[in-house]
């Protein structure tokens, strides 16, 4: 594709050579000690490739006679080919240069940098040398209020575990010690209070553990007190009691029981005993009844059947005759190789169910078939 191209305009070296708009864009910015050289190589790169394509320009190829016009045409295209690899050559060199240049002031940003780098890492470390010793004085008062609020801490903590160094170190020592009396008062105050709740939870324990293996021991009983009742607080004789009331309370329960089972039972057994005798009895009369409905639906069924055999026979027989009567009358109307073929093709033989897999069977069905096939094929001669 053909570059625009325009006029380079006035710099401090002025470009004589008609440059791509692209390249001359950044040839205005090579800096002045340099621009005398790229302009020369750029004038000798475009220079030659411009002439050269104003000279093929100004070819004209119209027809295939225009044999002169085509031969120059080809020597201008080998003459641009040469050019480019010409221009080729001399740009990488100057590259090579241009690249070699970089990685020489790459070189010296790096030492440049590098050399800051440790500067300001050995400064700073010498600084914080002379920093410690001019602070000495600061340092030891800093490290003898820490081990004060240390001690202060590790003492507070006795009564309280969760308090931090900022709740003691602001503390004059007068402070300190009346916030530490207050501390160890609440610590034990509370050290009595859970001792308290302690016994108390113990003595619970034991009451629901008494209560429970009372309740064990009488849940047959279960249905005589109430849910909500608790053994706990009672004493073994009243506990005894209750228990022997209980008893009592069960077996008279139990002989009661017993007596409406028995009622029931022979109530149930006479119950039993008159279903059975109903059922033998229904079961007698629908085994009758069931006897007469077959033997009646079995008459009907055989009547049923026999209409129905004599309406079928007479319904294929009649569909029978006329498919012959169609079939005789097509196939007198078609030509003689037309009914020959008819004939040929309703032929056929089906091995039966018991012999498919007979040798014999398999070679006579074979041989039929051949016959159908030779038979086609002198019908198809005629």
């Amino acid at each position: 594709m053909k570059k625009k191209t325009e006029k380079t305009e006035k710099t401090v070296t002025e470009i004589t050579v008609v440059l791509p708009e692209e390249v001359q864009a950044l040839a205005v910015q090579v800096p002045e000690d340099k621009q005398k050289i790229i302009n020369e190589v750029l004038s000798v790169t475009f220079g030659k490739i411009t002439t050269l394509e104003t000279e093929i320009n100004d070819i004209s190829v119209t027809n295939i006679t225009d044999t002169d016009a085509m031969k120059l045409a080809k020597e201008k295209r080998i003459a641009v080919k040469n050019a480019r690899l010409e221009a080729s050559k001399l740009l990488d060199l100057k590259r090579q240069e241009v690249q070699q240049e970089m990685a020489d002031y790459q070189l010296q940003d790096k030492l440049l940098l590098k050399a800051k780098q440790v500067m300001e890492i050995k400064c700073k470390a010498i600084e914080e040398a002379a920093e410690y010793k001019e602070k000495f004085t600061e340092r030891y008062i800093a490290e003898q209020k820490l081990k004060r609020d240390l001690e202060r801490l590790d003492k507070a903590r006795k009564f309280r575990p969760d308090i931090t160094i900022e709740e003691v170190e602001a503390f004059s020592d007068e402070l300190y010690n009346f916030f530490l009396d207050s501390l160890k008062k609440e610590y034990e105050a509370e050290q009595e209070r859970i001792k308290k709740a302690n016994e108390e939870a113990i003595k619970e324990q034991e009451r629901q553990r008494l209560h429970r293996e009372r309740l064990s021991s009488i849940k047959q009983y279960s249905q005589f007190f109430d849910v909500d009742s608790f053994f706990g607080d009672m004493s073994q004789n009243q506990f005894a009691s209750v228990v022997n009331d209980l008893r009592t309370q069960k077996e008279k329960y139990d002989h009661e029981q017993a007596e409406i089972k028995k009622r029931a039972e022979e109530a149930e057994k006479a119950r039993i005993e008159a279903q059975k005798k109903e059922r033998i009895e229904r079961e007698k009369r629908k085994a009758i009844e069931k006897e007469l409905k077959d033997k009646k639906a079995a008459e009907q069924k055989a009547l049923a059947d026999a209409e129905n055999a004599r309406k079928e026979k007479e319904l294929m027989e009649r569909l029978a005759a006329e498919k012959e009567t169609k079939r005789l009358r097509d196939l007198a109307k078609a030509p003689v190789k037309e009914q020959l073929n008819k004939w040929v093709d309703d032929m056929t033989i089906v091995i039966p169910q018991n012999l498919t897999e007979n040798e014999m069977a398999k070679l006579i069905f074979g041989t039929f078939n051949k016959f159908k096939n030779w038979a086609k094929k002198e019908i198809n001669i005629l």
